[in-house]
């Protein structure tokens, strides 16, 4: 009993919805879904590895703030059920009796002596009770039960049942769905998106980039708006193409692409290429991929073997490129003398004079590379959303029958004593008590005044 105690307990829900509300503002000040490399570069390598283990900057899907939710949906469920029994019973009249037959829960108790038959009477409180939207037929004996609202009553297990769909559409959208990202060049297709922790994952049809254009405010390289064509493809044909903005998504099958971001990245495959600054000649040289080229009037000649966009050392101890993206452009070339190798060297866009040559005889600058505009798309797939808006339907309707619609219940026992009646009242609401209490009493009074003047006239 202790532990269902403690899982219904109203200061459990207030402090785990302080704590979840708390964390979701830490969502907001840490961005989510980073990169590896853009969170070492923010953040350095220790605080980055911190955040990672405690789930900043995937915060929804880390397994304590799921925790956290799930055991919101416990104590809400407790709670919920511990009150639905109770509900059903007040809005069944199969609630419990006291000691004189009245049903419990109705506060509000009256007794009155009326000299008049129960016939009559009946006529006279039916009037009254119209009036609070009660239909009351005579009875020829026994209780009389009467109420109206019953909805209203049921508001708050209807709001708590919004709840818990929430939160089960948040599990679903956790569990079955996913966010990633993709970068697409002008003119290329992709069937695969990625996600944070770098897993592919496979979309059932193709999206390509037709057009991406940026636009800058005047005199500076801030972006004012930046915008994509897309066109969705499946079996091999194109089906529709979409102008995606910031804030305007492409949608398909449940699939969501949004703007996300853009950039540079190197060139296609075959089509690489540099321009060297060779020194003490001062001389400009175009390169391309596994071609030598002439250094003017020497014996020399240059040749490009490799160009990486974003240069990193891999676990090989290998040169490798660690993204499309030109966060580090390196270019691999080899210095011919006589036509024979003469000596190969890495030159860096970011750090001129890095890598110095064997042979002093030159030294290289790079001064520029090919290069295609990108457009970086956001993409998720959450089937949980339908769900979340249906607990939120459900949670709006449960406020409103909650606020706006009042249970209300009346029992009337009558005695009948020929030309006199004893008349016994309870009555209960949920909410406006007060106010149901007075309206009640007026019709009492009513009755009352109606059987002075009787018994006046008679005298």
């Amino acid at each position: 009993m202790r532990v269902i105690s403690f899982f219904k307990s109203v200061k459990l829900a207030v402090a785990l919805i302080l704590i979840l509300a708390a964390s979701s503002v830490v969502g907001t000040l840490f961005p989510q879904n980073m990169s590896p490399h853009r969170g070492v570069e923010a953040y350095g390598q220790g605080m980055y590895r911190a955040l990672e283990f405690l789930g900043i900057f995937d915060l929804y899907h880390s397994g304590w703030f799921v925790f956290l939710v799930l055991l919101l949906a416990l104590n809400i469920l407790i709670c919920s059920l511990s009150r639905v029994r109770r509900t059903y019973r007040l809005t069944t009249w199969k609630d419990s009796v006291d000691s004189g037959g009245v049903p419990s829960g109705l506060p509000l108790r009256r007794t009155l002596k009326i000299k008049t038959p129960a016939d009559a009477m009946w006529l006279k409180l039916g009037v009254g009770l119209a009036r609070l939207g009660f239909r009351a037929n005579p009875v020829a004996d026994g209780d009389l039960r009467l109420d109206r609202g019953r909805p209203g009553r049921w508001g708050p297990e209807i709001s708590h049942l919004g709840f818990l769909v929430i939160i089960a559409g948040m599990v679903v959208g956790s569990l079955t769905g996913f966010k990633g990202v993709v970068d697409l060049a002008e003119g290329e297709t992709e069937g695969q998106v990625y996600e944070r922790s770098g897993r592919a994952v496979s979309l059932p049809f193709e999206i390509r980039c037709d057009d991406f254009e940026a636009v800058f405010f005047d005199g500076s390289m801030r972006p004012k708006e930046y915008t994509s064509w897309l066109t969705v493809i499946e079996d091999g044909q194109d089906l529709f193409q979409r102008k995606v903005e910031v804030n305007s998504p492409l949608k398909h099958r449940g699939y969501w692409f949004y703007q996300s971001t853009y950039g540079r990245i190197g060139p296609a495959p075959g089509e690489e290429w540099i321009r060297l600054m060779v020194r003490p000649e001062n001389i400009l040289m175009d390169l391309e991929i596994g071609k030598k080229k002439a250094l003017v009037d020497t014996v020399d000649e240059i040749e490009l073997l490799r160009f990486e966009p974003d240069f990193v050392i891999g676990e090989n101890r290998q040169a490798t490129s660690r993204s499309e993206q030109l966060h580090n452009p390196a270019a691999q070339i080899r210095l011919y003398r006589d036509g024979e190798p003469l000596s190969e060297q890495w030159v860096f866009s970011e750090f001129p004079g890095f890598h110095p040559p064997a042979d002093e005889t030159h030294t290289f600058d790079l001064v520029d590379f090919g290069f295609r505009e990108f457009t970086g798309l956001q993409v998720a797939r959450d089937p949980g959303v339908p769900v979340v808006w249906t607990g939120c339907g459900l949670l709006i309707l449960g406020l409103i029958l909650s606020f706006t619609v009042q249970h209300r219940r009346i029992w009337i026992h009558v005695e009948s004593r020929g030309s006199e009646t004893d008349l016994s009242i309870a009555a209960g609401a949920r909410g406006g008590l007060r106010r149901f209490e007075e309206s009640l009493d007026e019709i009492l009074e009513t009755l009352g005044r109606r059987r002075d003047r009787e018994e006046g006239a008679r005298s």
